[in-house]
């Protein structure tokens, strides 16, 4: 009879300890796959000194390619992000290589000009052109706790084109299809289309700031960090 209870026992032991062996792992994965979507994040920002920290606000919506060559949904937000980060990393156990976001894309500089970034030397170009050491000198460690981005611009907006020409647009789709349309027909401008102030923004924490000229957004930029 003691060898019977013995057994039931330790059967009962060896149960709770796959059941808490089971829990960590889950917790573990969990844990990685977060960790995993914040470097990725870090690295997208980093690439061109981009976000809170950096020079340039990335101007949503984007998309990332991933590395067997196929194209996400288009997003939104540093959330919509970091969902579409968070799906594919669950779907694709220890990935050797990280998606990356989809040339082309816009950014906004501190004084308001807009820059649509088409290739590879661009986005060098874009990061040496900022001098902000952060990304240098900061890994992607806790780069949650440091928030993403600075401000976004609430709609609708008007854009001064370098002919002279100001279009205002209601949405972001609208505007960045502009945007890539003008690269596209002005291939050797050394001017860029910008922002007509004032304008409104939203900043990381949801207050709307009104923003008069390109000096106080650079002042606002600046106050980011």
């Amino acid at each position: 009879m003691k060898s019977l209870m013995l057994s039931k026992t330790w059967l009962v032991v060896f149960g709770m300890i796959a059941l808490l062996s089971a829990c960590n792992k889950n917790d573990t994965t969990e844990a990685e796959v977060e960790t995993y979507v914040e470097e990725t994040v870090y690295r997208i920002q980093e690439t061109g000194n981009m976000g809170k920290f950096g020079c340039y606000e990335l101007s949503f919506p984007i998309t990332l390619t991933y590395p067997d060559g196929s194209v996400s949904e288009e997003i939104n937000s540093y959330e919509e992000l970091k969902q579409v980060l968070r799906t594919w990393r669950q779907e694709n156990d220890r990935p050797r290589v990280r998606p990356v976001i989809t040339l082309p894309f816009s950014v906004i500089t501190e004084d308001g000009d807009l820059i649509t970034v088409e290739t590879t030397q661009d986005l060098r170009v874009l990061k040496m052109e900022c001098r902000r050491m952060f990304f240098e000198n900061n890994g992607p460690n806790g780069h949650d706790g440091r928030g993403k981005f600075c401000f976004k611009l609430e709609f609708p907006v008007s854009i001064l084109y370098p002919d002279g020409t100001t279009v205002a647009y209601t949405d972001r789709r609208e505007m960045h299809k502009a945007l890539r349309q003008w690269r596209k027909d002005n291939r050797g401008a050394t001017e860029r289309p910008h922002l007509v102030f004032p304008l409104n923004v939203i900043m990381e924490d949801g207050t709307v700031v009104t923003v008069n000229s390109k000096e106080e957004l650079k002042a606002l930029k600046e106050g980011c960090n």
